[in-house]
């Protein structure tokens, strides 16, 4: 399975919603969550984000990372409207939100729905993050300006995931590399003020946490990259709870030693359908709230940041149903700051 899935179905689980209950364990605050954004949202009224907003608050959010800004051909970015895109200020609106809110807002880039089928070859793997990086300048014109004047603008997010598989050799890993640290230095001159600038990766396990370990500590330095937001797997079954301290731990030490930081990302969901499951499209449910404890808690161990979850507006809102509505509300219970 790939990284985090573009309009991932949420099948509400039946049953009577109960109070919430408060358990051993409490979460934490000023943790973080990432939010897709859809082609609908352009219909969105201002009033649907704040109340979004209430409820990322009222479950101890203070940074949300926009997944991304261009999704395609869909553009989320006030810009002159062309064929395929949307002319919409959806990422305006969230920015204003953000700013009367106190949240910060770090903002993704362009996700390309053929980015997994384009770096199975390394030839054309250069080729296609050339024209990524292409593709890049013309979004930046546009999305520069709306970040400038927003006090929440926090930092970019480079959208591309990176997994333990594609980049092993010395090849790939040379290119991929050589990208992101052009990435990294276009955005730095973009930027009207110092933002730090955050990936995301996660582990099929086909290397053992200290190769990993090594492999982000010299990315990170390489190309100039200041965050790991590291995709905790539990939901999509990639790692386990028992497994997950050790590849956490191992990235937790090269990060540090690299000077970088790292924040772990909580999934919750339970995946249910799609690869490797069945063949069937992605789909997943709000995970139990008792397995989301856990995992906060390796989360905050291993994070030197504020951790994250993936993602609170899909899988822990009310308005995702009523399985969203009880994780919701039980989480709600359970912060430390309560």
């Amino acid at each position: 399975m790939i990284g985090w899935r573009f309009m991932a179905a949420i099948v509400a689980s039946a049953g009577v919603v109960t109070a919430p209950v408060r358990a051993s364990g409490s979460i934490p605050c000023g943790t973080g969550t990432f939010l897709q954004l859809r082609q609908s949202d352009a219909a969105r009224p201002p009033a649907d984000w704040a109340a979004l907003f209430d409820n990322l608050q009222t479950i101890g959010v203070s940074t949300v990372v926009l997944q991304w800004t261009m999704h395609g051909d869909i553009s989320f970015v006030r810009r002159p409207a062309t064929e395929g895109s949307v002319d919409t200020s959806v990422v305006e609106q969230i920015l204003d939100v953000a700013d009367r809110r106190g949240v910060s807002v770090t903002i993704g880039l362009i996700e390309d729905p053929g980015f997994w089928t384009a770096i199975g070859n390394a030839g054309e793997t250069e080729r296609y993050l050339q024209s990524a990086r292409v593709e890049l300048e013309r979004l930046l014109p546009d999305l520069v300006p709306i970040a400038a004047r927003h006090r929440s603008f926090a930092g970019w997010y480079i959208t591309q995931e990176i997994d333990d598989v594609n980049w092993r050799e010395p090849r790939p890993r040379r290119i991929l590399t050589e990208h992101l640290a052009a990435l990294t230095a276009r955005l730095r001159r973009a930027a009207v003020r110092p933002v730090p600038i955050a990936i995301s990766g996660f582990t099929n396990q086909t290397m053992e946490p200290e190769a990993l370990a090594s492999f982000w500590s010299s990315l990170m330095s390489d190309a100039d990259i200041d965050v790991l937001l590291f995709q905790d797997g539990v939901g999509a079954g990639k790692l386990t709870l028992p497994s997950l301290p050790r590849y956490a731990a191992a990235l937790y030490r090269a990060v540090v030693n690299a000077r970088r930081q790292i924040r772990i990302v909580t999934e919750l969901f339970d995946q249910v359908d799609g690869a490797p499951l069945n063949e069937r499209p992605f789909a997943a449910v709000p995970a139990a709230f008792d397995r989301v404890r856990q995992q906060s808690g390796i989360a905050v161990a291993y994070s030197t940041l504020p951790p994250m979850t993936f993602s609170a507006p899909d899988y822990m809102v009310p308005s995702a149903g009523r399985a969203a509505s009880a994780l919701f509300q039980t989480y709600a219970a359970n912060l430390s700051c309560r």
